[in-house]
């Protein structure tokens, strides 16, 4: 689909075509209904209100209970709560003109994922009960004497208080929020019986929030993380379409223009570790905590370290269960606040035409060049500049469903372009030769290319310190590029009883895009250089992890968006119907 579908569409495009207002009042209802409580439902109006402007109005729902069950709050996560609206305008004036005017809005407000715990770390006996000696889970025990482990939070595990498809989640608030409003305009002009004008517009504006509660417990707040973004985008193609006695063609130009913002705050062991959020307390109004908040946390790290919490120094080294004040530096580097800001601007122009040779003999082909300019920025990736990074914020998020006011909002500093502009640029074709040897029966080969931009997966150098032989901050993917060769034969039999599909095709992608986790280097204090090479004396981080006495590397996975080579896939499909 290398020539009148755009960017990223690779293999084909899905396209959904809603029906047009109807000439006549109808009205259409459709429902459902199943196990865990689902209830779906959908109802369409169709009401012309003159012969020349007809109306149609949507409504649909679809509804079903989690099934991964909290113990601590009446929620079930997993589940499903979704609203759609639709309102359908069409004004034809004359016979050659015709206007179709759509707005949608689509919500989804979900409790979260079905999340639960597989393990937590290694259990061990100390002073008579089961704890575990992972050391976050020893800091909740220590202080607030909260035993958190295998035994207590992981679901399903033997002889634990948990079921398989129990939880102890215990926000109130939702775990997944997306709305979507949606405009679209199109517009169509015969000018006369061979030549058509068209263009189509649209708008959107998404804004999407997601919790995630990693730890799963409603009594630790070990690792959450509060996500949100909001995209604005604006699309124009404008088509002019002709059609001759052997020909069909189209000719086209493309435009869109994206704003991307996203927000992320990460939150590891945050009552333990406020006090250290920023180097002075000046901040303190950026990190919005009290000073009553940060002397709780101070006794809190006090606690789990078994030492006292006097005085308004540094606290001593304790070392109480193997908890010392190491774990809660390297925590620090996991509070995290940063928001990127991405603008993308493409565009396409295309040509296509279709030459019926003969009766029987058809050949098509187009060409598509489009290019795309994307810039990256980024803001943050610690406390400092950035409002909302906050005790107040972790505990209450979505007040009265406003997204926390304007949590796009930073204190102080411009947003820093983290890579240059970068621009992707491609020319698409394709090829298909068909032949009809009789009405029952059709052969055709086509060939065509497709292309997808490139881009950068931003990097928190505050929090992964840096890749091997990868520049800190920045990881940029190039753009793929993908053929595909097929070829096919559709025919029915025995008077249209059988019908039979048969395919065989051949793809071969260059620089495709995937999702891989690359090994990165914890940058913890202590550490002589974090971004230099690792070595024996510069091991990356100060934690012993397997007691040797020797400082181990710390390897933090992070998922990105990277380049393969080169990939390959080639089957036969066959598809019948008797």
């Amino acid at each position: 689909q290398g020539t009148l579908f755009g960017s990223s569409s690779l293999g084909g495009a899905i396209q959904y075509v809603t029906r047009a207002p109807g000439d006549t009042f109808g009205a259409r209802f459709q429902g459902s209904i199943g196990s865990y409580g689902r209830r779906d439902f959908q109802a369409a109006f169709d009401l012309p209100l003159h012969d020349t402007f007809k109306t149609k109005f949507t409504a649909a729902s679809q509804f079903r209970d989690g099934f991964v069950d909290s113990v601590v709050i009446d929620r079930s996560f997993g589940d499903v709560n979704d609203e759609l609206y639709r309102a359908d305008f069409l004004w034809t004036p004359t016979e050659s003109l015709s206007v179709r005017y759509n707005i949608e809005d689509t919500r989804t407000n979900r409790n979260g994922p079905a999340r639960v715990l597989k393990d937590i770390g290694t259990a061990s006996v100390l002073s008579g009960g089961t704890f575990s000696t992972y050391p976050q889970a020893q800091a909740y025990i220590n202080a607030f004497g909260v035993f958190f482990n295998n035994r207590n939070n992981v679901s399903g595990y033997p002889g634990g208080v948990l079921g398989e498809y129990q939880t102890k989640i215990g926000w109130e608030n939702p775990g997944l929020v997306i709305d979507v409003m949606r405009h679209t305009l199109d517009a169509s002009w015969d000018v006369n019986d061979w030549l058509r004008l068209r263009s189509i517009s649209g708008y959107r504006d998404t804004m999407r929030a997601v919790q995630t509660d990693f730890d799963g417990a409603q009594e630790v707040f070990m690792l959450e993380r509060d996500f949100r973004a909001k995209t604005m985008q604006f699309t124009e193609e404008l088509q002019i379409l002709g059609t001759h006695d052997k020909f069909d063609w189209v000719l086209g130009g493309y435009y869109s223009k994206e704003n991307n913002r996203g927000r992320t705050i990460t939150w590891a062991l945050p009552e333990f570790t406020c006090d250290l959020w920023s180097s002075s307390n000046a901040n303190a109004n950026g990190l919005r905590t009290s000073a009553a908040e940060r002397a709780q946390c101070r006794a809190n790290r006090a606690a789990a370290l078994g030492v006292s919490a006097a005085g308004t120094g540094a606290l001593p080294n304790g070392n109480l269960n193997g908890v010392t004040n190491t774990l809660f530096a390297n925590a620090v580097n996991s509070n995290t606040d940063g928001m990127t800001y991405t603008k993308v601007e493409s565009s396409a122009i295309f040509g296509d035409l279709t030459w019926r040779v003969t009766d029987k003999f058809t050949a098509a082909a187009g060409v598509r060049y489009s290019k795309e300019e994307s810039t990256n920025y980024r803001i943050g990736g610690s406390t400092t500049g950035i409002a909302g990074l906050s005790l107040q914020n972790r505990a209450s998020t979505f007040p009265d469903g406003s997204y926390a006011g304007d949590f796009f909002g930073w204190q102080g500093g411009d947003l820093v372009a983290i890579t240059p502009s970068r621009e992707f640029s491609a020319t698409t074709k394709r090829l298909t030769l068909q032949y009809q040897w009789t009405p029952d029966l059709m052969t055709y080969v086509g060939w065509a290319d497709g292309f997808g931009p490139g881009g950068t997966s931003t990097v928190d150098p505050v929090q992964y310190g840096g890749y091997a032989d990868i520049p800190i901050g920045t990881l940029v993917f190039d753009e793929q590029t993908v053929e595909n060769l097929e070829i096919g034969l559709r025919a029915d039999w025995f008077n249209g009883r059988v019908r039979t599909n048969i395919s065989a095709f051949m793809t071969d992608w260059a620089n495709q895009q995937t999702s891989t986790y690359i090994a990165t280097r914890f940058a913890g204090p202590g550490a002589v250089n974090p971004t230099g090479a690792i070595t024996a004396a510069n091991p990356a981080t100060t934690i012993d992890r397997n007691g040797d006495g020797v400082n181990d590397l710390y390897i933090f996975p992070a998922l990105r968006t990277t380049n393969i080579n080169k990939a390959e896939a080639s089957g036969i499909e066959f598809e019948g119907t008797w």
